[in-house]
């Protein structure tokens, strides 16, 4: 997820490292400045929830509160997890959220749901990889784990979706798998 929050051009300076040509200690260390913002560094989560946060405040008047308050409020890092009480309330939000998301550069991927209808408006590439081959007609759903929490379907008649892995290519202005 840091790798595709990128680094606006006059912040730079701030993220390097240094490497051996070839990684060779013999040779010559070569200075490096980060285009994006990676793994590890101390500010990489805060700054991609940061720019998650702001694609939702920037593009709520066109996509919806709804879509906006999923981003902003349900969301663990780059892993969002919603329930709702029909399948049509779920397709509509993940269809609003998608747009949303598109539109700050994130692609939202990795769907689950405890509803084959919801599955059903989901294709399969942006399916979570252990549902993306199931068969809707024939196929049981399989219990799935997310953070803490298990839920055995289809017992219970809420419509919920998770694991919804980002994909970005949004450029950082000062202020986004597993």
């Amino acid at each position: 997820m840091y790798h595709q929050v990128h680094v606006s051009p006059e912040h730079k300076d701030l993220i390097r490292f240094l490497w051996w040509k070839n990684g060779d200690l013999d040779k010559e260390v070569i200075e490096y400045r980060m285009t994006v913002h990676l793994f590890g560094a101390i500010s990489s989560p805060s700054v991609a929830i940061f720019t998650l946060m702001k694609t939702a405040d920037d593009n709520e008047l066109e996509f919806g509160s709804d879509a906006a308050k999923f981003v902003k409020n349900d969301f663990y890092v780059d892993d969002g997890l919603k329930f709702v009480p029909t399948a049509a309330e779920a397709i509509q939000l993940i269809n609003s959220s998608k747009a949303m998301c598109m539109k700050g550069g994130f692609k939202l991927h990795k769907f689950l749901s405890n509803s084959k209808e919801v599955l059903a408006a989901i294709s399969p590439e942006e399916m979570a990889g252990s549902i993306e081959s199931l068969n809707l007609s024939k196929d049981s759903l399989p219990i799935e784990r997310t953070l803490i929490c298990s839920l055995v379907t289809p017992s219970k008649r809420r419509h919920f979706f998770n694991r919804l892995q980002l994909v970005n290519n949004h450029r950082l202005r000062g202020q986004d798998e597993r």
